[in-house]
């Protein structure tokens, strides 16, 4: 410490220069902030000595590295520390944020005296314990409609996908299948009662008449006049009209002896490839 107070690395004169390096945040993705230094600083930046939070909600800490990042990186490309040398910027992998508008708290704690090659500038000033909000991920708004589609998943059962997670209330009214409204809408492929609420939903089932195995019916959607399906931008389902993908199965439906060593057997659509008799019993 020289005789200003300022604390600086052992064995390094104190110059003119009095003021510690600050640094300022700035999320580069959902799980990642880039930390930018007041000016070039040297020393090892340990994952300890960093923390991140979303309000009371802590975001461990997985890695850090040198430079500006837009992405996390591999797994096991992951460190529990970087050595700087004359840096202005690190990066630090972090828990996912709730969402890409937050901006986490980001604070830095000052290692031990002890510690000597805690991250300071070139006057050997070493950077002070201190916290800072991280400006928020620059991304332009969302301003596209989920869109979805199709398959047959059962002789009177579509299952619908949408392209990203929906919510809100829909009916089965909303909803037509070759023409004719669905009879109702499922959450879940098996389950027993109907649903006409989504959150957060990346598809539904709609219940049908029967339909053939190989059907490919077209599906419609009308939304309502104040459309309620929508995803978590409030961008709303639009009307649409797909073609369902055939995803149900062929069964055999007959099999019948036409003589008393061979049997003839019945599918219940076209079906092609090869099969051998040791698949039959």
């Amino acid at each position: 410490m020289d005789a200003g107070g300022v604390v600086v690395k052992p064995g390094i004169t104190a110059s003119s220069d009095a003021w510690p390096p600050t640094f300022t945040a700035r999320q580069t993705s959902g799980t990642t902030v880039a930390i930018e230094f007041s000016e070039p600083v040297s020393g090892t930046a340990r994952i300890s000595d960093w923390a991140v939070a979303e309000g009371a909600a802590a975001r461990a800490i997985q890695s850090v590295r040198a430079g500006e990042h837009e992405s996390a990186e591999g797994v096991s490309e992951r460190a529990a520390s970087a050595s700087l040398s004359a840096a202005r910027t690190i990066t630090l992998t972090h828990g996912a944020l709730s969402s890409t508008a937050s901006s986490p708290s980001v604070s830095y704690t000052r290692p031990a005296a002890s510690v000597t090659d805690a991250i300071a500038d070139a006057a050997g000033n070493y950077m002070p314990t201190m916290a800072v909000t991280a400006a928020a991920l620059d991304m332009p708004a969302d301003t596209t409609p989920p869109a979805f589609t199709a398959r047959t998943a059962g002789t009177g059962l579509v299952m619908v996908t949408f392209d990203e997670p929906v919510s809100g209330g829909v009916a089965a009214s909303q909803w037509a299948v070759g023409g004719t409204a669905a009879t109702s809408i499922r959450v879940l492929r098996d389950s027993t009662a109907a649903s006409a609420t989504l959150s957060g939903a990346t598809s539904l089932y709609l219940v049908t008449g029967p339909m053939a195995y190989d059907a490919r019916p077209t599906v419609t959607f009308t939304p309502p006049a104040t459309p309620t399906l929508a995803d978590a931008a409030g961008n709303a389902v639009a009307a649409a009209t797909v073609t369902a993908a055939d995803g149900t199965a062929p069964i055999v439906t007959l099999a019948s002896t036409e003589s008393p060593s061979e049997v003839t057997v019945t599918f219940s659509e076209a079906v092609s490839g090869p099969t051998a008799a040791g698949e039959w019993r």
